[in-house]
């Protein structure tokens, strides 16, 4: 476990979600504004098969990081999130490491940057 995960661990216990975004938010932009190589996926949302997720990720360690996600919704809505918004009542930033790669397809940056500026 690294220093981060350990520490937002411990604050997911002590302190409301609120008060997470001042913690989360500056590891999240910090790694957006890195040099670090980008990885980007798609996948379904294994319940519907209809709604579609996107990620860009970093390594952070050995962990993959997503530090910008959206969700494609069926009726054309999607809902984008990164350091400068992280939640909103709809979702928000995955929290956990994207591991589960083997059920998402890489894409181009274009391909993801396509969708996000949608």
């Amino acid at each position: 476990m690294t220093d981060i995960e350990a520490s937002l661990a411990h604050s997911a216990i002590l302190y409301p979600r609120r008060m997470l975004e001042d913690i989360r938010g500056p590891y999240f932009r910090g790694l957006d504004e890195s040099q670090r190589p980008r990885e980007y996926w798609r996948g379904l949302d294994p319940d519907d098969k209809q709604t579609a997720w996107f990620f860009e990720t970093v390594e952070d360690g050995a962990l993959r990081i997503a530090i910008k996600q959206m969700i494609l919704h069926p009726a054309g809505a999607i809902d984008r999130y990164w350091w400068k918004h992280l939640q909103d009542e709809n979702g928000g930033l995955a929290d956990q490491p994207v591991d589960y790669t083997e059920e998402l397809r890489a894409i181009s940056a274009d391909d993801f940057y396509r969708v996000w500026h949608r």
